[in-house]
C-alpha cells in the first residue's frame, strides 16, 4: 500500500509523462529516494495503470544513501581508543544513484575513504609503535563489500627500573644505596617478584 497518493493529476492520451511533482508529506529527515517505476509514463486509456510509482527508503544516519545499500564497518581498540572512544563505525555504500535510470546501481569496488579511517591512540602504559590490526590494516584500496570489523591491539609499554642495594653497617643501613643494577625494563603493569 502507498504512504501517500497525488491525486488529481492528468495528461492527454498516448502523451509521455516525464517528470513528478515532489511528495509534500515526506518527511524531512530519514528518507531517501529509492527508485522511481513506470517514468516516463505514457497515457494510456485505463486510468489504474497510468500511475508513477515513487520509492522512498530509510536513511536513519541521513547520508543520502538508503540504509539498506550500505554496509557497517566498525573500527576497535584493545588497550586504545579513537578519540576516547573504544569502537567506533562508519557506512561504505554499495549503491550509487543514477540519474538516468532512476535507481540505484552497484559500486563495483565500495571502499572507504581516507576520513572514514580513524587514528587509534594507545592508552597509558601501552606502546603506540605496537598497535597491530587484525585482520588486517584498513586501507582506502579494500573492497568492502560486507559488515567488516577491523581491531587494532596495543602491547604494553617497557619501562626501566633499577634495583638499589644496601649494607648494613655499625649505625644501621646507608642512606646512599652501595650498588645499583640499572638498565632493566619491565611491561607496563607487570609485577617483579
Amino acid at each position: 500500500e502507498p504512504s501517500g497518493t497525488t491525486e488529481g493529476l492528468a495528461g492527454k492520451y498516448n502523451s509521455t509523462i516525464s517528470e513528478y511533482p515532489e511528495w509534500d508529506e515526506l518527511p524531512e529527515k530519514g528518507y531517501v529516494l529509492d527508485k522511481v517505476e513506470n517514468l516516463p509514463l505514457t497515457i494510456g486509456t485505463d486510468v489504474s495503470k497510468n500511475v508513477i510509482k515513487v520509492y522512498y527508503a530509510q536513511d536513519k544516519n541521513d547520508n543520502n544513501v538508503p540504509d539498506n545499500y550500505e554496509v557497517t564497518v566498525t573500527f576497535e581498540a584493545v588497550h586504545g581508543a579513537f578519540g576516547g572512544k573504544t569502537s567506533v563505525s562508519t557506512t561504505v555504500a554499495q549503491k550509487r544513484w543514477s540519474e538516468d535510470q532512476k535507481t540505484w546501481i552497484d559500486i563495483e569496488a565500495p571502499h572507504l575513504t581516507e576520513e572514514q579511517i580513524p587514528a587509534a591512540t594507545a592508552n597509558e602504559g601501552y606502546d603506540q609503535e605496537t598497535g597491530t590490526w587484525s585482520p588486517e590494516a584498513p586501507t582506502v584500496e579494500a573492497t568492502i563489500k560486507e559488515d567488516t570489523k577491523y581491531t587494532i591491539t596495543f602491547s604494553e609499554a617497557d619501562y626501566g627500573y633499577s634495583v638499589e642495594y644496601y649494607l648494613e653497617g655499625d649505625e644501621g643501613y646507608s642512606e646512599e644505596p652501595s650498588g645499583t643494577t640499572e638498565g632493566l625494563a619491565g611491561k607496563y603493569n607487570s609485577t617483579i617478584s
